[in-house]
């Protein structure tokens, strides 16, 4: 039986068109974005000779890092001049089950039913989550070397500004939570008050949960946003996203900072997520 292709949606908001592509389920969903992932990596390293990439924690990116590792996809991205970075982690361990770093380590870099990917360690920039204040610094270091941005995160503190240049990742990817939030900013996030960080220590209160986050100005100046949604937990903020007025503050609902002109935003999301904003006429 041949999977349905999916379709897309572009819907008008007061600021931008939004880039919907529907897809039947999550395994549509994961090929799709696998797909997108190649095509972004063939025109970055056409244009610049290396692809950068920032990962996201989350079953339905966990789907797409598979895809990525098996035979069907490695051998379509030139691992050698790709970077992988991530958009936020959790401040646990490297190998605990809730570090966004051990997802991708167990399902691209080592994948179950493949050999280890062939890419070299210093193209793995994982954030030292583990480390706290000091491994948020020191990935705020680390993406200014990266992308050749002055100062750093010692700097920042001390009272310089750094203003003029920021990080720009060829694709950025992102979930969705049920609150609205991408990355770890929260729905009234300090992160949106930081103007010159790259990467902050932020605490979710509400999860009791300590993380290190690219702040809003990294992620909207990726080259491309890619969001992965799935689940119907998530159909009632993609609704509230796509049918309530946009202009509203970021602060309430951050997801909503995707939909500003300056910002490059594809949705992939799968049929139970887009399943109460209704088909268009």
């Amino acid at each position: 039986m041949i999977d349905p292709p999916p379709t897309t949606d572009n819907r008008m908001t007061e600021q931008r068109t939004a880039s919907v592509t529907v897809c039947a389920g999550p395994k549509e969903l994961a090929k799709a974005a696998a797909e997108r992932v190649v095509e972004c990596s063939e025109r970055a390293i056409l244009s610049n000779g290396r692809f950068t990439i920032a990962l996201s924690g989350g079953s339905t990116p966990g789907a797409l890092f598979k895809l990525l590792g098996s035979k069907k996809y490695r051998d379509r991205i030139d691992w050698s001049v790709t970077h992988l970075f991530w958009s936020d982690e959790r401040c646990v361990a490297p190998t605990d089950r809730e570090s966004n770093f051990r997802l991708v380590n167990e399902t691209l870099l080592n994948p179950p039913d493949s050999p280890p990917l062939d890419i070299p360690k210093e193209n793995i920039h994982r954030i030292q989550a583990e480390l706290n204040e000091a491994g948020a610094d020191a990935y705020d270091d680390e993406l200014r070397e990266f992308f050749g941005i002055a100062g750093t995160a010692g700097d920042v503190e001390g009272g310089g500004h750094h203003k003029d240049k920021t990080p720009a990742f060829d694709l950025l990817l992102l979930g969705l939570g049920p609150d609205g939030h991408i990355a770890s900013i929260f729905p009234e996030s300090h992160l949106f008050d930081n103007h010159t960080h790259l990467a902050q220590l932020v605490y979710a209160e509400h999860l009791d949960s300590w993380r290190i986050s690219l702040t809003p100005k990294v992620i909207r100046s990726a080259k491309k946003l890619l969001l992965l949604v799935s689940g119907t937990e998530k159909a009632q903020m993609l609704h509230r996203l796509f049918t309530e007025e946009t202009g509203k503050d970021v602060r309430q609902i951050p997801a909503r900072m995707l939909f500003e002109v300056e910002v490059n935003a594809e949705w992939l999301v799968d049929s139970a997520a887009h399943s109460l904003i209704g088909k268009q006429g």
